[in-house]
């Protein structure tokens, strides 16, 4: 996953219970990945900087950068 011109990219990505998806930001600004109903962060990312996040059966699956809460996503548990 790449964070590019205040996006996620790709906006909607499949994952299976166990991956571990990696998000590495591209920008100047700093970026998170939040669950929209704040049950994981991965923290501040700061210009090349990647955060991971293990799936679990229970993820919530809809998320925001905190800072830019435009910037949204969503996982596709397949």
């Amino acid at each position: 996953m790449r964070i590019t011109g205040f996006r996620f990219i790709p906006y909607r990505l499949e994952a299976q219970i166990g991956d571990t998806i990696v998000w590495t930001n591209d920008d100047l600004a700093p970026h998170t990945a939040t669950a929209n109903e704040f049950g994981w962060d991965t923290g501040t990312m700061k210009r090349n900087q990647s955060a991971e996040l293990v799936v679990t059966a229970d993820i919530e699956t809809a998320y925001f950068c905190a800072f830019h809460p435009h910037m949204t996503g969503e996982m596709i548990l397949v």
